[in-house]
């Protein structure tokens, strides 16, 4: 019986490259957050699908592509994601913080809403995306909502009240 060699033979992982692995954690990120906010992983009918997308303007912006130096298809993208996704969800439940949302939990409208700059389009978004590793930085979502501690009816009836913001009232 003989002992496999310790050593790998062939093409080296991607991940034993820092700018690699750091280019996929950044697409990972991208096709998360795209997805978060209700574009398809896949292209359907009329539009390109977040992984398409994503693998464009990673081979313009991070410089990641294949072997033959063209861009990653949406195929490899969509490995990539889901092996940052299982990586990351392992990553949280052993430093017992709260996993990631699956896309599932969510219905297309609702995700539409959250969509920070709509003016964007799915290229603007991942190419700001990909230029910040992944992470939104612009300007903070803003969601509508009352005051937390009245029901529905009480905050319409009571909605021209002042509301206190930070360390002030706002008239």
């Amino acid at each position: 019986m003989t002992m496999p060699n310790p050593k790998r033979r062939g093409r080296p992982r991607s991940s034993s490259s820092p700018q690699t692995a750091a280019a996929d954690s950044a697409i990972g990120r991208s096709v998360y957050q795209l997805a978060s906010w209700g574009y398809p992983l896949r292209s359907r009918g009329d539009g390109a699908g977040a992984c398409e997308v994503v693998a464009l303007e990673a081979r313009r912006i991070l410089n990641r592509a294949d072997s033959d130096g063209r861009a990653l298809g949406p195929d490899r993208v969509e490995q990539i994601f889901e092996s940052w996704f299982s990586r990351e969800q392992e990553a949280r439940r052993e430093g017992r913080q709260w996993p990631l949302r699956e896309r599932w939990r969510y219905t297309k409208s609702s995700l539409a809403e959250r969509i920070p700059d709509k003016t964007l389009g799915l290229e603007g978004l991942a190419a700001e995306l990909l230029r910040n590793d992944g992470r939104w930085v612009g300007r903070e979502l803003v969601m509508p909502c009352g005051d937390l501690e009245l029901a529905p009816k009480a905050d319409s009836i009571m909605g021209q009240a002042p509301k206190i913001v930070g360390n002030g009232v706002e008239k």
